[in-house]
């Protein structure tokens, strides 16, 4: 039933759409689609007239209205909002597999626009986000700290196998790509993405919480290892933790990175037939360290640990993908301190220069920015200016 409500719905605002006018597109491939466009034909062949005119000029006159894709994503949204694949929050993915439907806001790109990747930065934003990164590179220079940019990437990047397939993509590049192009010599920038989809074709469990739009810490655990070896190339003293180092139990649990259970998505969804029975990886040191929490709150946390892997001072900027990693950060490093730039009920963004007398205070040798590629935008918003 809900299915023939939608057809309709979709027909009359089609039927509306197109009686406001009809504007023709040059295009010739149907990104939504992933076929070719049918051409418009001649009039006239070699041998005399086209008689397949008005067939042929019908089907390309439908494939290049300018509104066609427009069509074709209102179709998709309505079949979520009725639940038949999700609702306007959610998409349904595989094998019980839950993924953020389109969904933004001022501080963040379009979640589908992403996946899909039809979002490329403009010039004025290339150029703010290279003036921003080389800003960064100088003041970090002159106090002696080395920066490193690591990405995570989002659940349907990694996880495309689950992702619903009427969505297609482009062939643009990535915002990792894209931003990874900027990037000045003087910051180590780490893009999770290849390496994640690597790792997932052997991990023994999803890296991903299935009901959640986060990684796990199977997934955290990954990217610590590799932030560990690029610190390692400037520091080759510095040793991190491998898996030996844990007792890694499973749990049917889920634990999404702002205490709530269940997961972000399952939340949305409200349906209880998608409850997640998954078992996922804890990590829990086998020789504990002596870390002390001096402070904690959903902006900024300091933690020291005096027996602690390496005696360096770190600062890192991290949004919710990063809270999987201070675990992991805060035994490694003696002195550790955060900065959340999208914590919740407050605006997002950087501003180094709001930060710089208090991170210099502290002395750090080595200052991180996690930021997942969806907000790769804040980069924009790193100093005032």
């Amino acid at each position: 039933m809900f299915k023939i409500l939608t057809n309709i719905l979709f027909l009359l605002i089609s039927s509306l759409l197109v009686t406001g006018g009809i504007f023709l597109s040059d295009a010739s491939i149907s990104e939504n689609e992933n076929r070719s466009l049918t051409s418009f034909p001649s009039v006239f062949t070699e041998k005399g007239l086209n008689r397949e005119f008005g067939t042929v000029f019908e089907k390309a006159l439908v494939d290049h209205l300018i509104i066609r894709d427009t069509l074709i994503d209102i179709h998709a949204s309505f079949l979520n909002i009725f639940n038949t694949k999700g609702n306007k929050n959610v998409l349904i993915g595989r094998d019980g597999w839950l993924f953020r439907n389109a969904f933004g806001n001022k501080h963040n790109f379009h979640n589908l626009n992403a996946y899909q990747r039809k979002i490329i930065l403009t010039e004025q934003e290339k150029k703010k986000i290279a003036q921003k990164l080389k800003r960064t590179v100088a003041w970090a220079q002159k106090n002696k700290i080395k920066v490193y940019l690591i990405v995570p990437s989002e659940k349907p990047q990694i996880y495309t196998r689950y992702f619903p397939n009427f969505f297609k993509r482009r062939n643009n590049p990535p915002l990792n790509r894209q931003v990874g192009a900027l990037m000045p010599k003087g910051i180590t920038f780490i893009p999770m993405e290849e390496k994640l989809k690597s790792a997932v074709l052997n991990a023994p469990v999803p890296l991903y919480w299935k009901t959640d739009t986060h990684w796990n810490y199977s997934g955290a655990f990954i990217a610590y290892q590799e932030l560990m070896r690029a610190i390692k190339r400037d520091f080759p003293a510095v040793t991190y933790f491998t898996r030996n180092d844990f007792d890694i139990q499973l749990k049917n649990e889920i634990i999404e990175s702002e205490g709530d259970k269940g997961g972000i998505l399952y939340k949305m969804l409200k349906n209880p037939d998608y409850a997640d029975k998954t078992a996922y990886e804890f990590f829990s040191l086998k020789k504990p360290r002596t870390t002390k929490t001096i402070h904690s709150s959903i902006r900024y946390g300091l933690y020291q640990t005096p027996d602690a892997l390496n005696h360096l001072n770190v600062v890192m900027y991290h949004d919710s993908y990063g809270n999987y990693m201070i675990d992991f950060l805060k035994d490694t490093f003696k002195n550790l301190r955060t900065i959340r730039f999208n914590p919740k009920g407050e605006k997002w963004n950087i501003w180094l220069d709001e930060e710089q007398q208090s991170i210099l205070d502290f002395k750090p040798d080595i200052l991180i920015f996690e930021i997942s590629e969806l907000k790769l935008i804040e980069l924009t918003r790193m100093w005032r200016g």
